[in-house]
């Protein structure tokens, strides 16, 4: 299927919502543990940084969204760490395995490229494994193991925090 990657807009939530309650229901990608609505996804849409911008891959040039791609604070909102962004990936379940976690992850890589961000992390569950090998499929290593950080029903779930500098290091002094 072909697909096209672009910025999100407000006639997105809808699908953008129900992609990600998708995820909360398999609890393999989320430690939401119940749906959200479209509202309250709404004020975080509307209020997203410039630099965390959000990405969707649409079907056919102009037909339906089949996933997303966000980035987030990463660890604080302190300023400090706004060189970092943190990555929020979905595919919606009926078109998982086609390839749009590939498209979606090179996109915001290249995205924060542009915007000067110097790392990009991704909080994944131990139990993600095709996350867990797209992402290191493109450079992502382990930063950081948290054994039991999240409770999804009666399960206690480990989450892996995967990093990955995409700054020049020789570019930044001090270091």
């Amino acid at each position: 299927m072909k697909s096209i990657i672009r910025e999100a807009t407000i006639e997105d939530l809808p699908a953008i919502v129900t992609i990600y309650n998708q995820a909360v229901r398999q609890k393999i990608a989320s430690c939401d543990i119940t749906p959200i609505s479209i509202e309250k996804r709404r004020a975080w849409f509307t209020q997203q940084d410039p630099l965390r911008p959000v990405l969707v891959a649409q079907g056919n040039g102009m037909g339906d969204i089949l996933g997303y791609i966000k980035l987030s604070d990463s660890i604080s909102n302190r300023e400090g760490y706004k060189i970092s962004a943190d990555i929020g990936l979905y595919v919606d379940q009926h078109h998982q395995g086609q390839g749009l976690g590939n498209l979606l992850l090179d996109a915001i890589i290249q995205q924060a490229i542009s915007l000067g961000l110097e790392n990009l992390t991704a909080s994944i569950l131990s139990t993600n494994k095709v996350s867990l090998n797209l992402f290191q499929k493109y450079n992502f290593e382990e930063w950081g193991y948290f054994p039991s950080i999240a409770k999804l029903g009666e399960n206690y779930k480990d989450v892996i925090f995967m990093g990955r500098r995409i700054a020049d290091k020789t570019a930044i002094p001090n270091l």
